[in-house]
Order: structure tokens, then C-alpha cells, then sequence
């Protein structure tokens, strides 16, 4: 691999005779298969060189992640001047970002484990979910997300699960004091479930569950949610530029916005799904699991069309329609999703309650709703099962609402 990087002699036997050098042309050609550009793979060659020649300078045994980390961060202190304290943070972000997925590749390095005690409650949690309940994969991994964060806050105070206390739950929810209430309730929420659950299969007592109560959210006290149809339309535009970033995100917000669908629901989006001669594509969705074919408006598959033939790569196995910009090209997750679309609204000034891919749901549907589709046909849409679930949407029709307060019975009454 340095062969390939480099022409000058002297260059290629300094990376040669360095330690770990081995380790290091294994993790350059793992990056060069995950189809990392030259240029990267120079950058981070530079950098490791740098950093391999302090850590066997200053750590005789086999060094640790935590003590690799020590080293760096010795390495690139704070300095007085800004100019100084930039260029080492800098050095520093590019160092952390090339050493952490480097530091497996080294034989001698000797990363000590940090088991969970309540991983295997957690997985079997989950496997219920999945089998019994036929909860969709992305609620039972946020879920499980915010429980693992429970469980190892409550592992640091030294007692076994069957321990668990009412006071605990209560603890740990106000000790996060940058929650809003409607996070403090979620949270509460996931917890009550996984304990009600645990205390049914004799792991804890069957009081805590029950006791668990979060602030009260009152039934859509945050309607209207999403943008108006009208900032919409400048989002799209705003993103009609020649930008790759812009042009995969215009792609993804229109399907958001156009069609109501969820984050997963277009994450999940292969290229097999979309069928250009009948214009249409097909989605699963992600609470009903059921396939659902929508028509490919005009607008939506040119932008389609421009983000493939332009931006995606063409290099890659996957089949996911939508992939990250840089190697290794995989999979938008669920919280890139939501970043996407915060961040679009951001630089408009756009403002509202919500700002990841849900509210553009929630734009969609009061648009449907302001150009007098049925409940009916705007759940069909979004793929509610029940009226009761879409007539949310009628709260935000104001317009509608003030005609009817306007309207004049001409003496009737």
C-alpha cells in the first residue's frame, strides 16, 4: 500500500520501518476496498506515522485505547494563541478519527472488556418485542437504546437488577435536566414497559412498574407540528443547487414532504422498489409491514434521477437508494435522517415545534387536508389504520376553522 501512496523512496521506507507498520497497511487496505480516495488514505498514513512513532515512544507495554487516547491528547494540549489552538484541534479531530478504526488492526493492542451485567435482559427484551409483540425493528432499537443508557447509569451503583427500586426510576429521570417534558414522559414510558415486563418474568419486584408516572402531555398540545407548505416549498428550493449534498437531500425531503412517509420508510428504499417504466415505486411500511405502491410524480423522480446519475456511487454493492457521500458508502441511519432535515430548515430560519422528517408527515397531511381530501383518503396516504389516528390533522386546518366561525346562519338562530 505505501508503494501506491507514495513515489519517493526515502517516503515509502520511513512508513516501512515505523512501528505497527504492518497493522497500519492492513487498516490502509481495508480502507481502500471500503473505497476511501488516495488522498484519504495519504492523510491518514501521515497522521498514523505520526502518531504510531509517539505511542511506542512513550508506551513500552501493550497500550490500551484509553491510554492511545491519553497519548494524542498530550500530544495536541490547548495553546495560547487561537491560530495554535485551531490547527491542534484540528490534528487532533483527524488523529481521533483515524486512530479509533486503526486501533483494532494492532496486534499487541490490548483493549480490556467492559461487561454489562443486564445485556442479556436487554436482548431478551427485545426478542419479545420482535416475536410476540411485532414491534418494527426501529422502535425496538430506539428503545433498546434508551435502556441500555438506564442500565449503565444504574450498574454504577453497585447493586444487582432485582434490587431496583421505584427511587432509582425517579432518580435517574430528573437527573437528566435538559429534557423536555414530552422526552422525560417517552422515557418513562420505555422504562415502565420493560419493567412491567421484567417484573413478569421474576427479575425485579412487581411494584416499580406501576409506579412509574412522567409528566403530563396533554393529547396533541404541540399541534400545529410541521412547517407550513409554503416553507416547504422554499426547502425544496433552497436545496435546488449543484451541491451533492444538497441534491441526495432534496431527493429524500420531497419524499418526506410529497408522499408523508417515515424516516425508515425511505431509508429502507431500494433500488428495486422503484419502477421507472410505470412510474411508481413500492415502500413496506414500518408499522403495518404490508407493501404499498405510490406514483412517481414528475418532480420527485427527476430529483430521483439527478441524485443517481450524479451523486450516488456507482462502486457499491448496496442496494439502498440513499447512501452517505463518503466511503464506506452505507445506509442513511434514522438520526442522519433527522440531522438532514433540521439542518435544512436551520439555514432557512424555518422554526417549528418539529424539525426532522416527521414534521414534513405532518406538512403533508395539513396540506392534504387544506385542498379537502377525505380523512379516509389522507390516512390511506400515510398508512393509518384507523380515521381516529388522521383526524389529528383536522386541529391544524385554522383557516378552515376560522370559516366556520365567520359563517353566518342569516337569523336562522
Amino acid at each position: 500500500m505505501f508503494d501506491k501512496l507514495y513515489k519517493n523512496p526515502k517516503t515509502i521506507a520511513r512508513h516501512k520501518n515505523t512501528p505497527f507498520a504492518e497493522e497500519l497497511q492492513q487498516f490502509l487496505n481495508e480502507r481502500a476496498r471500503q473505497g476511501y480516495s488516495m488522498g484519504y488514505l495519504k492523510t491518514s498514513a501521515k497522521a498514523l506515522l505520526a502518531a504510531v512513532r509517539r505511542l511506542s515512544a512513550q508506551l513500552k507495554a501493550a497500550p490500551t485505547l484509553k491510554q492511545i487516547r491519553s497519548v494524542l491528547n498530550k500530544w495536541c494540549p490547548p495553546d495560547t494563541t487561537l491560530e495554535r489552538r485551531r490547527y491542534r484541534q484540528k490534528a487532533f479531530r483527524l488523529l481521533a478519527q483515524v486512530s479509533t478504526p486503526w486501533a483494532p488492526f494492532l496486534k499487541q493492542l490490548n483493549q480490556p472488556p467492559q461487561p454489562n451485567p443486564f445485556t442479556g435482559l436487554l436482548e431478551d427484551y427485545a426478542r419479545w418485542r420482535d416475536q410476540e409483540r411485532g414491534h418494527s425493528s426501529l422502535s425496538i432499537q430506539i428503545g433498546t437504546r434508551d435502556l441500555r443508557a438506564f442500565l449503565l447509569w444504574y450498574k454504577r451503583r453497585g447493586r444487582p437488577f432485582s434490587a431496583i427500586r421505584i427511587q432509582d426510576v425517579d432518580a435517574y429521570l430528573t437527573s437528566h435536566n435538559a429534557w423536555c417534558r414530552t422526552t422525560v414522559a417517552t422515557h418513562a414510558s420505555v422504562l415502565r414497559s420493560f419493567l412491567r415486563y421484567a417484573a413478569g418474568r421474576g427479575w425485579c419486584a412487581a411494584s416499580v412498574a406501576p409506579a412509574i408516572t412522567g409528566p403530563r402531555i396533554y393529547s396533541h398540545e404541540d399541534i400545529p407540528i410541521g412547517p407550513s407548505w409554503e416553507e416547504v416549498g422554499q426547502l425544496a428550493k433552497h436545496l435546488d443547487t449543484k451541491r451533492p449534498a444538497d441534491i441526495r437531500n432534496r431527493a429524500m425531503i420531497l419524499l418526506f414532504a410529497v408522499y408523508g412517509l417515515r424516516s425508515s420508510e425511505v431509508t429502507r428504499l431500494r433500488l428495486e422498489d422503484i419502477d421507472w417504466e410505470n412510474n411508481r415505486f413500492s415502500i413496506r411500511t414500518s408499522k403495518q409491514h404490508r407493501p404499498v405502491q405510490y406514483p412517481l410524480v414528475p418532480s420527485v423522480g427527476n430529483a430521483i434521477i439527478r441524485y443517481l446519475q450524479m451523486i450516488r456511487p456507482k462502486n457499491t454493492p448496496r442496494r439502498e437508494v440513499f447512501l452517505s457521500l463518503f466511503p464506506p458508502y452505507g445506509p442513511i441511519s434514522h438520526g442522519g435522517t433527522f440531522d438532514i432535515v433540521s439542518r435544512c430548515m436551520d439555514a432557512l430560519g424555518i422554526r417549528p415545534p418539529q424539525r426532522g422528517p416527521h414534521s414534513l408527515r405532518h406538512a403533508c397531511a395539513t396540506h392534504l387536508l387544506s385542498k379537502h381530501f377525505s380523512l379516509k383518503e389522507i390516512g390511506d396516504l400515510l398508512g393509518h389504520r384507523r380515521v381516529k389516528t388522521t383526524q389529528v390533522y383536522a386541529k391544524v386546518d385554522m383557516p378552515h376553522l376560522h370559516e366556520v366561525a365567520a359563517f353566518d346562519l342569516g337569523g336562522v338562530l
